[in-house]
């Protein structure tokens, strides 16, 4: 039986020793399978032959609406700065992270089905996805999927070595964080008795805690974003005022990163900078204030430099 050149990029099902020879077609058995995407199978031939009318019926590809219909949703359009908000009471929960894939040119993804599941974890999940890619990196090289396997590995030790560094500055920041924390609990408890519905989620590279009746706009706090109770002050409130229709969340995150660089430096540091705009321009957030001027450019970024 004939054998592909590149190997499937996933192993799909664990559980079957046929999938971890992935240069096979259809688990070796194409009389019972179909993979018409490359990257799983499909039961029953025939149902998938008849699936699509106007397929060629010497073909064993099936037609994918999405790559038809010019109409039909893509789901990587969907908002980069999006992030789920959960109320108090219920689970901190963050956003999936993105399965690896392979690209058009045909090189295998570094990002192993482990990798990405670990990188659902929140806060932690750079670090577990990269151990994750690693651990699966060498469970292909011991079934001789040698080029898998030592991207896999070699994409592994990447993450974790700037997940280390994105950690030490968590840590840096740690004290920041946990004044917001508490900030955040006083607030998200007043709110409750309110009527004000605050939330907490993951997302933005912080703890976000969102209509608080105590904050008036949006600050970060280390690695902790406390949002006010207006509309405008929501993690993905896209302001039309803001050139590239970046968000409120997206903005506060590159807080988050100065923090994590000038960690028990950056209140001082801040105070300094919204008492210069206020003194040079009149406005905590004016040109002068050098701490807000990268967040809350039209191309926001952490620092005020080519801004």
């Amino acid at each position: 039986m004939g054998r592909f050149i590149n190997p499937d990029p996933h192993v799909t099902d664990p559980s079957n020793t046929q999938n971890y020879n992935r240069c096979s077609y259809a688990l070796n058995n194409p009389l019972r399978y179909t993979d018409p995407t490359g990257k799983d199978v499909g039961d029953d031939f025939c149902d998938a032959c008849v699936s699509d009318p106007g397929s060629d019926p010497g073909s064993d590809n099936v037609s994918d609406p999405s790559t038809t219909d010019p109409n039909a949703t893509d789901p990587s359009a969907a908002d980069p700065n999006s992030d789920p908000i959960i109320p108090v009471d219920g689970i901190l929960a963050s956003a999936p992270g993105d399965s690896g894939s392979s690209d058009a040119g045909g090189s295998l993804s570094t990002k192993s089905f482990l990798g990405n599941f670990l990188r659902d974890i929140p806060l932690l999940g750079g670090a577990l996805g990269g151990l994750g890619d690693v651990i699966s990196g060498l469970g292909n090289l011991i079934v001789g999927n040698f080029r898998q396997g030592f991207d896999e590995i070699g994409s592994g030790f990447e993450e974790i070595g700037l997940s280390v560094v994105d950690l030490a500055g968590k840590a840096w920041a740690l004290p920041d964080t946990a004044i917001g924390l508490v900030c955040g609990s006083i607030g998200s408890l007043v709110g409750l008795f309110t009527g004000t519905h605050p939330g907490i989620s993951f997302g933005h590279n912080a703890i976000q805690f969102t209509n608080n009746p105590l904050m008036l706009s949006a600050m970060t706090f280390g690695n902790v974003i406390v949002y006010g109770t207006d509309k405008t002050m929501q993690p993905n409130y896209s302001s039309p005022l803001v050139a590239g229709g970046a968000t409120t969340g997206y903005q506060e995150m590159h807080h988050t990163i100065q923090a994590e660089v000038l960690g028990p430096l950056y209140f001082p540091a801040h105070i300094v900078s919204g008492v210069t705009g206020e003194i040079m321009d009149g406005s905590w957030h004016g040109a002068d204030a050098f701490l807000e001027t990268g967040p809350h450019s039209s191309s926001p970024g952490p620092w005020w430099w080519g801004k």
